[in-house]
């Protein structure tokens, strides 16, 4: 019974259902980034549920893209998961008092949960879940299959369900858009100094001598001038050392020296 249990406490472990959201997305013309901006979704958190065999995404997730792209929620959600195939038979109805967002739609259809499990292909057990525990958030694509079932309006079940979420402020999405700058300006001091080194690596500049951090850093002013970030050299000297393979590095009388593979 627990191993049942334990197989069933997911959405629904058959084989996932390709969704399109990405594709949807694509048709708004809108950025990721400012998508990101507006919702607070983590970037590397919106670029895998976008991706189409990814089935994680979650009803907060899905209804706060939804906002920020200004759609139509019943639109939307028929596009996003048009792949996934409900069953037309007849719900049988009983009263049901609730205990979370997810019962309380359920309860103002009056659905019977075995009807619900046989129509949308979800284990009674994960419904069961999702009605009686306030930790077991609903993922898009299982109030899709819902709702598809109940033959409702997706609009009126995500007022229930994420009717309180809301999008980031304009201060919110301000400071967002500067960490997203000052990220964007590691990454290019990363890059920078990454192919700075490469490029004494190829003049032989380690290849005579021992090269300490400080002659590096002092290379660097000489030839780059001010304004250069100086504080990653360090990173892209050990990269070359534990990833490229090219610099080996020594540490003698507390000194760390770097010089060329022979």
């Amino acid at each position: 019974m627990e191993e049942s249990k334990k197989n069933d406490s997911s959405s629904d472990k058959k084989a996932v259902v390709p969704h399109h959201l990405g594709a949807f997305v694509g048709k708004s013309l809108k950025k990721k980034t400012e998508i990101h901006f507006e919702t607070g979704i983590p970037r590397g958190r919106l670029s895998n549920i976008l991706d189409s065999k990814v089935d994680t995404m979650t009803m907060e997730e899905f209804y706060l893209i939804g906002l920020s792209l200004d759609a139509d929620l019943d639109e939307m959600s028929e596009e996003t998961f048009k792949d996934y195939v409900i069953k037309d038979d007849e719900l049988i109805s009983s009263e049901k008092t609730y205990k979370t967002n997810y019962d309380k739609y359920l309860s103002s259809v009056l659905i019977n949960q075995k009807v619900l499990s046989e129509k949308t292909g979800l284990t009674e057990f994960r419904i069961s879940q999702l009605r009686n525990n306030e930790k077991a958030s609903p993922l898009a694509h299982e109030i899709h299959r819902t709702v598809k079932a109940l033959k409702g309006k997706l609009s009126e079940a995500y007022s229930i369900l994420c009717g309180h979420i809301t999008l980031k402020s304009p201060q919110e999405q301000e400071e967002l858009r500067e960490k997203y700058k000052g990220d964007l300006a590691i990454q290019k001091a990363k890059r920078e100094a990454k192919e700075f080194t490469k490029s004494l690596i190829d003049y032989g500049f380690f290849n005579d001598n021992k090269r300490t951090e400080e002659d590096i850093v002092a290379e660097a002013k000489l030839k780059l001038g001010e304004g250069y970030d100086l504080s990653y050299i360090p990173f892209a000297l050990n990269g070359f050392v534990d990833k490229e393979k090219l610099l080996v590095k020594e540490t003698v009388d507390n000194v760390v020296y770097y010089s060329e593979i022979k």
